[in-house]
């Protein structure tokens, strides 16, 4: 995959249930694919969950959060095969 995305949030909130696997791979220099991002739109608010797995590999992001937007990470992340907690809780404004 090349500049991949799976679920984008500009405006609302996105959830990736329990049971639910979001697999991204980018093995491409230079690329940034990503697998659930929340990038709010000029006066609006973004969030993205993940109650589920998120598999990143390679060049490739799990979660991207930016411009007043919120990620939340209750499952489980597993980049480039090393599982993150599930606390982790990810806030840029």
């Amino acid at each position: 995959m090349t500049n991949g995305l799976g679920v984008y949030v500009e405006d609302g909130e996105a959830v990736n249930n329990s049971g639910k696997n979001i697999n991204v791979t980018d093995v491409t220099a230079g690329s940034s694919s990503v697998g659930m991002a929340a990038v709010a739109a000029a006066g609006k608010t973004a969030k993205v969950t993940n109650d589920g797995t998120i598999t990143a590999v390679g060049d490739a992001m799990a979660m991207n959060v930016a411009d007043n937007s919120e990620g939340v990470n209750t499952g489980t992340i597993v980049a480039n095969e090393v599982a993150l907690s599930p606390t982790n809780i990810f806030k840029k404004q």
